[in-house]
């Protein structure tokens, strides 16, 4: 076909083999641009078979323009496979033609034309089409032939471009992500050296930044972790599966500050299995684990309190959720005592004094009570009271509790000398069943209930200052190691007549084998 400006300048386009549907897209093409189409008789190509078989097995689009006297002259399409590829529904081969021929493209193509002709160079560049709202890239060469003749070669690299264009936005996404996290993001060597290292990581660590972390750490183990050890168990949970999550440890920030942080790395392998290096994330928890540990004192003391009001494992069954504690103990020993002389010696003393006084006392009796292995039940007022043989059972709860009423006596005599005073103890015991439990909603009380209870309360009333009375059930199990002087028999209020004992002290070895003795 030829075409005619409006110059009257004539130019021939040769397209070799044209579909139909292509010719009249690019005659409506060039018609639309102010240009003068008529069909002339085609051209046959020297050795044309050969050159088909040529151009079949290329896709790429290729031109042949001549330039005559400075203007586009000839241009011919050769019938590669684009033409084939290229149909009207994309219409890339007739975009590209247009652009030749279009006032605000024509002269950038014309100069590029011109320049690889002056420089006998090819030209190498990508340009873009816009087909039916789709956006194509092609990477094209202009190559020079002759004196006015180029050879024009432009292949789609659309996919290509997309796959750049998804590649740098992943990469700046990431670039941002690791920037402006919060988190520390960080790559090290096998050998503990910082390879990269985010803004965040280094803030957490104290260095103005990253760079300057990475001057500064050379070995992670040696100069960022306050405990090798802590380095070291991190290696060896990562060496098991690759991969360690949540790990805490103690590191040193710039300025010597100790800090908690946690951390999340996966080691990262090369095709054969080698270890390239570690990849992950840092969070700082110091204000974690501050908390932690003031939440763990308190729940400490809590514990604490509440093992001064409650035994071990009652305390152990209501946080386990028991709501309801009652449990029968078959044979146990209740002691009683109280001070004797107690109320004109507090009415000389100052409120304060009084309860220095008291808590003097009632601690060495705890102390017994913990040196036997004993249960506190309470204190009310001047008067004391334990027993052995629970929550725990023992068999030797009886032998325990007179160990105890016997030391309590020298307790207080030492306290008697120490403070010029003549306080006694009235003490009483006695050994059976008993019901123990835990009453209360807002304010536990362990305690206990029963006829044992109430006698043994019974022996320390009706007992003697500086005495330590108990019940027949209680001599029986002590009459083989403990020395006794029958008081006789007594009334005991809801009970009746009673006979009963004073306990005098513990029976050595060498009187134990001549048997009991009671006085």
């Amino acid at each position: 076909m030829t075409l005619t400006a409006n110059n009257n300048f004539e130019a021939e386009i040769l397209v070799a083999d044209p579909t139909p549907d292509h010719l009249h897209l690019l005659v409506n093409v060039l018609q639309k641009n102010g240009y003068k189409v008529r069909r002339v008789e085609q051209k046959r190509l020297t050795s044309e078979d050969k050159m088909r078989a040529v151009f079949a097995a290329m896709t790429d689009i290729v031109i042949i323009i001549h330039l005559q006297q400075g203007q586009l002259g000839n241009i011919e399409i050769l019938p590669t496979n684009s033409i084939s590829i290229y149909n009207a529904g994309t219409d890339i081969i007739s975009r590209t033609i247009e652009q030749f021929f279009q006032i605000e493209t024509s002269k950038t193509w014309l100069k590029l034309f011109q320049q690889a002709l002056e420089t006998q160079q090819t030209i190498n560049f990508d340009y873009s089409l816009t087909c039916k709202e789709n956006i194509f890239w092609l990477t094209a060469a202009i190559s020079p032939m002759c004196d006015n003749s180029i050879v024009f070669v432009a292949r789609d690299i659309s996919k290509r471009k997309q796959t750049e264009d998804a590649l740098r936005i992943a990469k700046e996404r990431y670039h941002s992500i690791f920037e402006n996290a919060i988190d520390g993001i960080f790559q090290l060597t096998p050998e503990g050296r910082y390879l990269s290292v985010n803004p965040a990581l280094a803030r957490i660590c104290g260095y103005a930044s990253p760079q300057e972390l990475l001057n500064s750490i050379q070995d992670v183990a040696q100069q960022l972790y306050i405990d090798p050890n802590y380095r070291r168990e991190f290696m060896t949970a990562i060496a098991g599966n690759d991969i360690v999550s949540g790990f805490e440890s103690m590191v040193y920030r710039k300025d010597g500050t100790p800090i908690w942080i946690s951390e999340t790395t996966r080691a990262v392998r090369d095709s054969t299995g080698k270890l390239l290096y570690y990849e992950g994330r840092v969070s700082e928890i110091t204000e974690r684990k501050l908390a932690q540990e003031v939440l763990k004192f308190q729940q400490a003391q809590s514990e604490e309190l509440v093992l001064n009001i409650l035994p071990q494992p009652i305390a152990d069954r209501l946080q386990a959720g028991e709501s309801l504690i009652a449990d029968q103990f078959d044979e146990v020993s209740v002691l009683f005592a109280d001070l004797v002389g107690f109320t004109p010696f507090s009415a000389r003393k100052t409120p304060a004094a009084l309860v220095e006084f008291l808590n003097e006392i009632f601690s060495k009796f705890d102390q017994l009570a913990e040196k036997y292995g004993l249960e506190k039940i309470k204190t009310i007022g001047d008067a004391y009271m334990v027993v052995g043989g629970l929550p725990k059972p023992s068999s030797d709860h009886a032998n325990k509790i007179a160990q105890m009423a016997l030391e309590m006596q020298d307790c207080l005599a030492q306290f008697n000398a120490k403070h010029a005073e003549e306080l006694q103890l009235r003490i009483g015991i006695n050994t059976g069943s008993v019901v123990a439990g835990v009453i209360g909603m807002s304010k536990f009380s362990y305690d206990l209930w029963g006829d044992t209870v109430n006698i043994a309360s019974r022996m320390e009333s009706s007992g003697r200052p500086g005495k330590i009375q108990v019940t027949p059930s209680t001599y029986e199990c002590l009459k083989e190691d403990f020395e006794f002087k029958q008081r006789g028999i007594i009334a005991v209020k809801g009970k009746g007549e009673m006979m009963t004992y004073w306990l005098l002290g513990k029976l050595e070895d060498n009187v134990k084998s001549q048997g009991s003795r009671v006085f």
